[in-house]
């Protein structure tokens, strides 16, 4: 993934390890963040109401979709 746009997205990728003794795994920083947690995600990638239906992929080229709320401008989402 060379460019995330989803909040979510973007906090798996930053969780994955890497093999450097001198980039240690930061636990907490993981946790404060809430990743899961659709409230810290912005307007732009939850649904109003809580439906799924007010959510579609966005076209951002090159096969990468983002699921984001209907109409938002896909050149707003980078």
């Amino acid at each position: 993934m060379r460019d995330p746009v989803h909040p979510y997205t973007k906090s798996l990728l930053a969780a994955v390890p890497f093999p450097d003794l001198d980039r240690p795994l930061d636990f907490k920083a993981l946790r404060k963040n809430g990743a899961a947690d659709k409230q810290n995600w912005g307007k732009t990638f939850t649904a109003e109401h809580d439906d799924a239906s007010e959510l579609a992929y966005a076209d951002l080229g090159d096969g990468h979709l983002v699921r984001a709320r209907k109409g938002a401008d896909a050149k707003e989402l980078r």
